[in-house]
């Protein structure tokens, strides 16, 4: 075998084990809405996201008002559909996960692909019609790790959503 072959093929070794030490993951999974009554509706968002190489904390708090500094991170989402229908509405989020609770915040662990959901509760002053859709934007993912003693931040910037139709499922609020 000639030099120039084996000093290719350690180049090329060493690309391949170098390169991937940054490597992000941020996968969608799923997006439902149901409905659980005639003006209160429960939309979801499943994700995995995490790093190859270090750990990384993701917020647990969830808020419409993601791009306003509040001195901590949040999961970014809008919540879209009839105008007339979603104002005065309350809404209610929050990220699940079985990962651990580090700082105030999910840790997912280096190598490792954690599993999210962002549970948004959307109750309406009043009922929406049948052929109005209220769906579930998820917008950002904000993410922090430590590299060299220095941390970092960083944030995945989404398009994904879940829309309520006719078709949903429609749960009993037990009356």
């Amino acid at each position: 075998m000639n030099t120039f072959t084996l000093k290719l093929g350690g180049l090329l070794a060493l690309v391949v084990l170098a390169v991937p030490t940054g490597a992000q993951a941020y996968r969608f999974v799923d997006s439902n809405a149901a409905r659980v009554s005639d003006n209160t509706y429960l939309l979801t968002h499943t994700y995995t996201a995490g790093f190859l190489n270090e750990d990384a904390l993701m917020p647990i708090v969830a808020t419409q008002d993601y791009e306003t500094d509040v001195g901590y991170p949040r999961v970014g989402f809008s919540v879209e559909g009839n105008a007339a229908a979603l104002q005065g509405a309350e809404i209610n989020a929050m990220v699940l996960s079985n990962a651990p609770i580090v700082d105030n915040q999910y840790q997912a662990t280096a190598g490792s692909r954690e599993t999210f959901v962002l549970f948004t509760l959307v109750t309406l002053q009043n009922p929406v019609s049948a052929t109005d859709d209220i769906s579930l934007a998820f917008r950002t993912l904000p993410y922090s790790y430590t590299r060299d003693g220095e941390e970092r931040t960083g944030s995945y910037n989404l398009e994904a959503t879940a829309e309520v139709t006719t078709d949903d499922l429609i749960i009993n609020a037990g009356k």
